[in-house]
């Protein structure tokens, strides 16, 4: 689904910056707000179809990558 906003350029330069920060694109940092919107006011059982959704969507697989230890504690963009 395509949404348009019309949001202040100093406002989206910002927001830019931010998802940046986050080491994601804008686009991908407000999918996961509006979704994490959504969750708060879903029930637990639409929760668990969200999830089987996602899951069914995407592979899960690694691709034989395995991450040290150093790596699965990394803190990035820690507040």
């Amino acid at each position: 689904m395509t949404v348009t906003l019309d949001i202040d350029e100093t406002i989206l330069k910002r927001a830019r910056e931010v998802a940046e920060e986050y080491g994601m694109s804008l686009e991908a940092m407000i999918v996961q707000f509006v979704h994490a919107l959504a969750l708060d006011k879903m029930t637990p059982t639409e929760i668990a179809e969200d999830l089987r959704r996602q899951w069914a969507a995407r592979s899960g697989h690694s691709d034989g990558r395995r991450w040290t230890r150093e790596e699965m504690h990394e803190r990035k963009n820690v507040r």
